[in-house]
């Protein structure tokens, strides 16, 4: 039995990085546009670079829309270094460069780190682009590199699900 998980965790592993392939890198103009934020609440803390918005919370940088219950900012030198977003659910969506379909993410906990062009989805995590589809207990996606590696919840038997359309199949998303 070992051995049929060990393998299943080897193949899922291996469509999750072929439907990684499907994506591509997020706009590049993105990270130089300027962030704009709504929220029922918000406090400030210059000393420490982090920002907490509560309530409703919609961020928009670029194609980048983030939306959630609580978001940090946290930009330590005044440079955007993560987000974390938490909602039930939280979300994240962003146009990839060079092509139409929107990628759309969301988790109970998301974590964009901005250096390193990653995100992390935790907890119910699901990803789309166009009809390319999976879902996962944790998804890091890197946008600088299109890797995906997901991760099913072995305690509550879940396993990684994945939809892959072949390319002359895709519906394509207005």
């Amino acid at each position: 039995m070992y051995k049929v998980n060990t393998m299943f965790h080897r193949a899922s592993l291996l469509v999750m990085l072929l439907c990684a392939s499907a994506t591509a890198q997020a706009l590049t103009s993105d990270r130089n546009q300027p962030i704009h934020i709504k929220a029922d609440y918000v406090r400030i803390d210059k000393k420490s670079g982090i920002s907490e918005y509560r309530g409703n919370v919609n961020l928009k940088q670029g194609s980048m829309v983030i939306t959630g219950e609580l978001v940090s900012v946290h930009q330590p030198d005044g440079q955007l270094d993560k987000i974390i977003v938490k909602g039930e659910p939280a979300t994240f969506q962003q146009q990839p460069d060079g092509q139409q379909a929107v990628v759309h993410s969301q988790a109970r906990e998301i974590e964009y780190q901005a250096q390193q062009e990653r995100i992390i989805l935790l907890d119910d995590a699901r990803v789309q682009q166009g009809d390319q589809q999976f879902a996962g207990k944790r998804i890091v996606y890197n946008t600088k590199t299109s890797t995906v590696v997901a991760q099913g919840d072995e305690q509550q038997h879940q396993r990684v699900r994945a939809v892959i359309v072949p390319k002359d199949n895709e519906t394509p998303k207005p």
